[in-house]
């Protein structure tokens, strides 16, 4: 395949698209806030919109209710240029919605309602072969395999993708409080990733899972803070991710996760500490950048975004992208984990997600502003 046929395919992200309900008042939970922002929200939709944001054709698999929150989401999608062939309104079911809390302390948690809504109810038959034509990535998160029948729906889609050779990029992202189950079906889907990110949290919490010995060692004093896992359809929150840990522990605790499941590439979020790329022959630190920030909500989302649309801009001519991923240089990995951490910190300027994705000429501004040598 030729660089000009590969520049036309999509990259596509599959799992929740919802209304999102931020509270305006920090420290106030639901029985207590009075004030909200409405905003396009879900993991899958935040890394669409960022990708088309940044110049990258994207697609969105997700299910909506057939509501007036679905006609406001399809809006919103549509403006900013996602590809909504694939999204699918059901009348059985309603459209899922999210409401955003904000700790004094700047913690984030998430309360997600109604149980039973439409994103929960993506179905395996809903994934054809012919969705996976016309794209080389596809991309999903652990938050969205912790019920079914969508666990078995992305699975499926996961598992297609793997064998037509596409790029599975996969956000382990996951509510530490579901059960074995859902633990288990994150595991399948790590397998297929060529790409995999986590936050701090979601190293130590898989390491647990798969090398219990080596989190053992792990201080108590960053343990202490994972002891207790938010209950399930919270997401945890963004500041442990923050947690200083010894170099050679966070090389030793991301070694053991990338043997095990084998991706090209190991991506580590360390919030405003910068993140860790580990692949088979770089371990790199990627310094964060300082921006003046309002909330934390979706940057990890942006992350992904900023650096899957940068892995397909710099894809090097007759490769294809799996093979260009795999073969990337030091450089290479450098220079995109720099502009994804760059979209990752502008988004977080305000308190909505998927308002302050940035655009291209932003991303490339902030990096020029503060050069990472």
């Amino acid at each position: 395949m030729s660089k000009a046929e590969s520049k036309k395919k999509s990259l596509m992200a599959i799992g929740e698209l919802v209304v999102d309900w931020i509270s305006t008042t920090k420290g106030k939970g639901f029985i207590e806030s009075s004030t909200y922002f409405k905003s396009l929200g879900g993991n899958a939709a935040n890394v669409a919109i960022g990708l088309s944001r940044l110049g990258s054709p994207s697609k969105l698999i997700a299910k909506t209710g057939n509501d007036v929150q679905s006609r406001y989401l399809l809006k919103v999608l549509e403006e900013e240029g996602v590809d909504t062939e694939h999204i699918i309104a059901d009348p059985a079911y309603p459209t899922a919605q999210c409401y955003v809390f904000t700790t004094v302390d700047d913690d984030n948690t998430f309360l997600n309602w109604p149980s039973g809504n439409a994103a929960q109810w993506l179905e395996s038959d809903e994934i054809t072969e012919e969705i996976m034509d016309g794209i080389d990535l596809i991309h999903a998160t652990g938050i969205s395999l912790t019920s079914e029948p969508r666990r078995a729906a992305i699975l499926k889609a996961l598992e297609m993708a793997h064998r037509r050779d596409l790029v599975v990029s996969f956000d382990a992202g996951f509510p530490t409080g579901e059960g074995e189950e859902a633990r288990e079906s994150v595991k399948k889907a790590m397998a297929h990733a060529d790409i995999i990110k986590v936050n701090m949290l979601e190293l130590i919490f898989w390491n647990r899972q798969i090398a219990p010995e080596l989190a053992r060692s792990i201080p108590a004093e960053i343990t202490k803070l994972y002891d207790n896992p938010p209950s399930s359809g919270h997401e945890e929150t963004s500041s442990k991710s923050a947690v200083d840990i010894p170099a050679q522990l966070l090389e030793d605790l991301s070694g053991t996760l990338f043997e095990r499941y084998k991706p090209a590439v190991l991506l580590v979020t360390l919030a405003e500490k910068g993140s860790y790329i580990f692949s088979e022959g770089e371990r790199l630190m990627i310094p964060p950048f300082k921006v003046e920030t309002v909330a934390g909500v979706g940057a990890g989302d942006a992350y992904m975004a900023g650096f899957l649309h940068y892995l397909k801009e710099t894809q090097r001519k007759d490769v294809g992208l799996n093979e260009h991923l795999r073969t990337m240089s030091k450089e290479e990995l450098k220079t995109t984990g720099i502009f994804a951490s760059a979209v990752g910190a502008l988004t977080t300027r305000s308190i909505s997600a998927h308002e302050s994705l940035p655009t291209r000429d932003e991303v490339e501004t902030l990096v020029k502003s503060a050069p990472h040598q």
